[in-house]
């Protein structure tokens, strides 16, 4: 390549270099005053920080957001920025938008500079360490919020506070949150129970982690809850508080109504709590089989389903 050429080439790659930043200057310069526009709060969901614009803490919460953690120090030792500030709509404070936001930095600066654990919000009744107990990511085990909160004096027992609205007819704690939310949690379900999480609450319907854990099938945490001592003796659900014909449901009946792949995963997790409790003297054979267990064995095994209900 002869110089000339490759000063044009080098020429034209540095002057789309500065296209591009000045382009994305642009869009942060754009960002930031979008941010600061008045918007109607009523609209906006749990997790925007602009819940907080106009209020004594808008500085701050910009802060937060901007992983700015020097400037979160600044504000709440020099300025004496109310830390513990929650917005009106949810009544969650900055501490609760970082977790939800997944925002590491912001979360551990403000616990370093006095933020409260324990507050509750106003919508549900959740505290920063039940938020924390249903995130999720990928990018590593989730456990890291509720471990940071915890040794910040979070409560692993804490539970939801307050009158249940619509939508929000349970009394969840940061364990019983946890189960409920999806598989996969059992990380943050032995952080929990090893900080000393209460594992046999049950709120006012009765609910307790073992339910949230058997109903999700997430057989793994099952197991390590009755390993821990989960009451496996008590009713798992009332059916009869949702329908006529429903009856009480014991852990053996709702194993009875899980029909999984034969040698799966989710298959061999659910044996070894069937072995557990058959330890126990609960003989998960003779459970009745219920009708509509049949039906779905004939759909999943239509040669042979009669040999796969006896191995189910």
């Amino acid at each position: 390549m002869s110089l000339p050429i490759y000063n044009f080439i080098e020429t034209m790659n540095y002057q789309f270099i500065m296209r591009c930043l000045l382009c994305l200057l642009c869009l942060l310069c754009l960002s930031c005053t979008d941010r600061d526009s008045v918007v109607d709060k009523s609209k906006l969901l749990g997790n925007d920080y602009r819940l907080f614009q106009g209020t004594p803490v808008w500085n701050l919460a910009k802060a937060v957001q901007d992983e700015n953690t020097s400037e979160i120090i600044r504000l709440v030792r020099d300025e004496k920025v109310n830390i513990n500030f929650q917005e009106s709509k949810y009544g969650q404070t900055l501490l609760m938008l970082s977790i939800v936001n997944l925002q590491y930095s912001s979360c551990k600066t403000l616990l370093e500079v006095g933020a409260d654990v324990n507050i509750h919000d106003t919508y549900s009744g959740k505290s920063a360490i039940i938020i924390a107990a249903a995130v999720f990511n990928d990018i590593d085990d989730n456990t890291r919020f509720v471990k940071l909160l915890l040794s910040h004096g979070a409560d692993p027992s804490d539970a939801e506070v307050g009158d249940r609205k619509h939508g929000h007819w349970t009394r969840f704690t940061p364990l019983t949150y946890s189960t409920s939310i999806s598989k996969t949690r059992l990380p943050i379900v032995k952080v929990l129970v090893e900080a000393g999480a209460n594992i046999n609450y049950r709120d006012e319907n009765n609910f307790s982690a073992l339910s949230s854990a058997l109903l999700a099938s997430d057989y793994e945490v099952v197991l390590f809850l009755l390993q821990k001592g989960a009451d496996y003796k008590s009713v798992i659900v009332d059916r009869a508080k949702y329908s006529e014909t429903g009856s009480k449901v014991y852990i053996q009946d709702l194993l009875r109504e899980h029909c999984l792949p034969l040698n799966s995963k989710e298959y061999l997790q659910k044996m070894a709590v069937v072995e557990f409790l058959k330890a126990k003297g609960i003989d998960y054979s003779k459970v009745p089989i219920p009708d509509f267990v049949v039906k779905k064995a004939k759909t999943m095994y239509p040669k042979d389903w009669q040999q796969y209900l006896e191995k189910n």
